[in-house]
């Protein structure tokens, strides 16, 4: 049987608005009692961002919800809220691939 190590990189662009109305300081010092410490919309993009690979179009992601993304709502199941204060404009996915044979 023969054996390959296969390195997969991946580069994702992403532009991420807040509605700044929602995401207030007082709303960020509220957030970051729950899930991580952030002072600007800088650091909440900055977490979401790492966030997003994990997560295909239309899931909750822990602390944001589900995020609207380019502009339009997602695929969601019944019963299930659209985060309307966030949006996720995916810019680019670029992926390569290294395989070597393991002998």
């Amino acid at each position: 049987m023969k054996k390959f190590k296969c390195t997969v990189e991946r580069t994702y662009d992403y532009e991420i608005e807040f509605d700044e109305t929602v995401w207030t300081p007082d709303e960020l010092k509220n957030w970051s009692t729950v899930f991580a410490t952030v002072d600007s919309l800088e650091n909440l993009a900055e977490i979401l961002a790492g966030y997003k690979p994990d997560y295909e179009s239309g899931e909750f992601i822990e602390g944001f919800g589900i995020p609207m993304i380019n502009g339009k709502e997602p695929f969601v199941f019944k019963n299930e809220e659209i985060n309307k204060d966030i949006n996720i404009n995916i810019l680019s996915t670029d992926q390569s691939v290294d395989v070597e044979e393991i002998i």
